[in-house]
């Protein structure tokens, strides 16, 4: 898919009807839900862009859309999603997990605090192992860590195993760590070129894309809608390993994550 036919589908698809049962999914789910604009935004989006792959960071209620959207898609999908704690993901991965056409793997990891091109960053203790396997995506929704971790270190985590073309959403693009997030990542990483940036839709995001330089191995084309153990816990429920005794519905957003990380990873 062209640039230009891409920039298109980011933008087009802030309009058009809303789905009745993403609507549901954005309610009565406490007080942290994925909001509605968002989650009508990534689910008209996905169908568009039909993404094979999808990695996200967090797996609250929009797990649940994503899946929702990979489902409608003629081919289905993979849906790989990573948080520090499994407090809010019971109900909505039980969701996750029932939907057809979708290869669901969920993994709770500590964050670890890591040195590299990017300088002090938390990530994803499970990140490398986790992508190795369910890797390469075409589309990134980020929507954790918390913000007293930032956010800032995801995408230099996982930028070898993004596709050329990759599409990278960023919730919350309003807030200034990641409004400074997007910018380290376009001078440190180069070949992004932001797509939206809207600030005023729900809690903002913008989509970017890549204009032809390498991360490490792909090129990137984003839409950026904006322990001290080194492991302390990792686990990873799949659709052949789910853990149905998890249960409790809570935030997509603001929700705590594992203890800081004393150990830095030179990548």
């Amino acid at each position: 898919m062209g640039s230009a036919m891409q920039r298109e589908i980011v933008q087009r698809a802030f309009h058009g009807p809303a789905d009745p049962e993403v609507t549901a999914i954005t309610h009565g789910k406490g007080a942290w839900p994925v909001s509605e604009p968002m989650a009508q935004y990534l689910f008209r989006l996905i169908l568009a862009l039909r993404p094979r792959s999808v990695l996200k960071f967090g797996a609250g209620w929009s797990s649940a859309v994503i899946g929702r959207a990979l489902s409608r898609v003629d081919q289905g999908g993979r849906l790989t999603s990573l948080d520090s704690t499994d407090r809010f993901c019971g109900t909505p991965w039980k969701e996750v997990r029932r939907l057809p056409n979708v290869d669901p793997v969920l993994s709770i990891s500590d964050l670890r605090l890591r040195v590299g091109l990017e300088g002090l960053s938390y990530t994803y203790a499970a990140i490398a192992q986790v992508a190795a396997r369910r890797g390469p995506f075409d589309f990134l929704f980020i929507d954790a860590p918390p913000g007293v971790y930032g956010r800032y270190g995801t995408v230099f985590s996982v930028k070898r195993h993004l596709v050329p073309g990759a599409v990278i959403v960023l919730d919350d693009a309003a807030r200034s760590d990641e409004i400074a997030a997007v910018k380290k990542w376009a001078r440190l990483l180069g070949g992004l070129e932001c797509q939206v940036h809207d600030t005023a839709f729900s809690r903002g995001w913008p989509p970017a894309r890549s204009i032809g330089r390498r991360f490490s191995t792909p090129r990137v084309r984003a839409g950026l809608i904006p322990q001290r153990q080194p492991i302390a816990k990792q686990e990873e429920i799949g659709s052949s390993r789910a853990n149905e005794s998890r249960t409790g519905a809570g935030p997509d957003h603001g929700q705590k994550a594992g203890s800081p990380a004393g150990e830095a990873r030179l990548r």
